[in-house]
């Protein structure tokens, strides 16, 4: 798993944030507009609109910030995935071609001493260059083309959550502001 912390603060500019701080600042959907603060029966329409859209503008501003952290978090750990499959896959890659090498040198040396009672000295040769392509066909079919689509990134999943919350949210204020 990645750091999560960033270079986050309020608004967007210096202070470090977690990924938990922005998710609970955009749970929590704190009002922290100073200048409309009074009760909403007493204010005039000028007031509502513009506390609407500092409310949106916040909402908006929050939703942006919740998505590009999550990109960042899903990058990551795709990242640090492919990296560590990448130098195992290398490690084994390096083991399995020293064994193949001093294995496949007997069995050709085998090959040619056999085709060469029957007059035929070269038959080891061939027998090991048609072997190892055959492997490594079957390797590529059974092996390394199913496992090419294993990692898949989850697209902005507590984004979305928090987008559905956030229309719900809207309903209720409507519903509550209309009667």
């Amino acid at each position: 798993m990645t750091d999560s912390r960033i270079g986050l603060g309020r608004n967007g500019a210096g202070g470090t944030a977690t990924l938990e701080d922005t998710y609970e600042r955009v749970a929590t959907r704190g009002h922290d507009d100073r200048a409309h603060t009074g009760p909403i029966e007493d204010a005039p329409t000028r007031e509502l609109v513009g506390r609407i859209v500092n409310n949106f503008s916040g909402l908006v501003d929050k939703q942006v910030q919740l998505a590009k952290l999550e990109v960042k978090e899903n990058l990551g750990e795709a990242a640090g995935d492919i990296k560590s499959a990448a130098i195992g896959a290398g490690i084994a890659l390096a083991a399995g071609l020293l064994l193949t090498i001093w294995a496949w040198t007997g069995v050709i040396w085998l090959f040619n001493w056999v085709g060469a009672m029957f007059g035929a000295p070269f038959v080891g040769w061939i027998v090991g260059f048609v072997v190892p392509l055959i492997m490594a066909f079957v390797a590529w079919k059974a092996f390394i083309q199913p496992g090419l689509g294993v990692t898949k990134l989850r697209p902005l999943a507590r984004t979305r959550e928090t987008l559905k919350e956030d229309l719900e949210w809207l309903k209720q204020l409507r519903t509550r502001n209309a009667k």
